[in-house]
């Protein structure tokens, strides 16, 4: 339940990017142009269901892997100090 309150303002964000993903899948055509090169021409194109996926994925996986790092540290980061700065990178 620690874990869940201290990234409430997290799980709110991962939250709305999926909510937003929902929102626009219907509307996305089936292949996304995903690299362009100097000309603006497309290169690489992806199915619309990695697009939406990939980043609330990776910002999930980056919650987890902070909040293992913060819990085997020393002294989980105990730095009164910096507190609110890490709180920022965190988020």
């Amino acid at each position: 339940m620690k874990f869940i309150l201290a990234n409430a303002l997290s799980f709110a964000c991962l939250a709305a990017m999926v909510v937003v993903g929902i929102i626009m899948y219907p509307g996305l055509p089936e292949t996304i142009p995903t690299q362009y090169n100097f000309e603006g021409v497309a290169g690489n194109y992806a199915p619309k269901l990695l697009v939406i996926l990939i980043m609330p994925i990776s910002y999930a996986v980056s919650i987890g892997v902070i909040n293992l790092m913060i819990r085997f540290s020393p002294e989980n980061f105990a730095m009164t100090n910096s507190l609110r700065a890490m709180d920022i990178v965190v988020f």
